[in-house]
């Protein structure tokens, strides 16, 4: 089972003097969640829509933001990846992605792919269905907010857990789930913000958009769920053909916790044992 076998081949690249609104426009055009970004043709770093959003949701008055437009990837390029071989087996870099590593394949001075969780999602499903049920990778810590709270208050739990998303329940049953990128992005037709602009503008365009409810703003009205005694590895494939990175764990349509897919790459490293 080699790493090149799984990877993204599909690597979209731009260079480290690019803006991050050229990057953002790069993984719209290309429907893509990373950017490597190359000098002299070799791989320096990676820049994720994740990266992106966590530097958008940081609240500085906008006369001290450096515009997007303006604002060059090299300031938040994610510089822990690891040049790997095609000859790499999965199972070596599977411990290396769940450590948020990124092993980018070359040869002969030529960027081959990407491994990702998703890559590994992949092989798990392709490898090891009926291994494992849902039930012994339920992730049950991750926060949960009412639909009445606002962005303001989602954010300070998922920061106090020390994660990068929260379930929205109402009376035990799962509505959607927020992540931190799906609240950067959904102010992303806001952006670049002009390099002058009062704060009494920024507070009525932004701010009190942080303080509506959530139930307004980015729940979505679809959900995708599986029962604990689920073959884990149809979690990974509602993972895969829905392009999410997680799967709500229901009984009864009452949320009991969730998948995502750093539990797939843990069972996977398991499979190994």
């Amino acid at each position: 089972m080699k790493a090149i076998d799984y990877a993204d081949k599909n690597v979209v690249i731009a260079y480290e003097n690019d803006t991050i609104a050229t990057i953002c426009n790069l993984m719209i055009r290309y429907n893509t969640d990373q950017v490597l970004i190359i000098r002299e043709n070799k791989p320096i770093g990676i820049i994720t829509k994740k990266d992106i959003a966590t530097k958008l949701l940081q609240f500085v008055p906008p006369h001290k933001r450096r515009p997007v437009d303006k604002f060059l990837a090299e300031r938040i390029l994610n510089k822990n990846i690891l040049v790997i071989t095609p000859e790499v087996s999965m199972k070596s870099v599977a411990k290396k992605v769940l450590n948020n590593e990124i092993p980018i394949i070359v040869e002969d001075g030529k960027i081959l792919g990407i491994v990702t969780k998703t890559s590994i999602v992949k092989a798990y499903v392709e490898n090891f269905k009926g291994k494992f049920k849902v039930h012994e990778y339920i992730n049950v810590d991750i926060p949960t907010v009412s639909p009445y709270h606002t962005l303001n208050k989602i954010l300070e739990k998922i920061l106090e857990k020390n994660c990068d998303r929260a379930v929205v329940i109402d009376k035990g049953k799962p509505l959607g789930v927020v992540s931190i990128t799906d609240i950067a992005l959904v102010f992303f037709d806001e952006l670049p913000f002009p390099s002058k602009i009062s704060k009494k503008e920024f507070s009525k365009m932004k701010y009190n958009k942080y303080n509506i409810p959530i139930s307004e703003t980015i729940v979505k009205e679809w959900l995708i769920t599986v029962n604990e005694d689920e073959d884990l590895a149809a979690a990974g494939e509602l993972m895969l053909k829905n392009n999410i990175s997680s799967v709500l764990v229901t009984d009864s349509n009452y949320y009991k916790g969730m998948v995502t897919k750093d539990e797939v790459v843990k069972a996977f490293l398991r499979c190994f044992q």
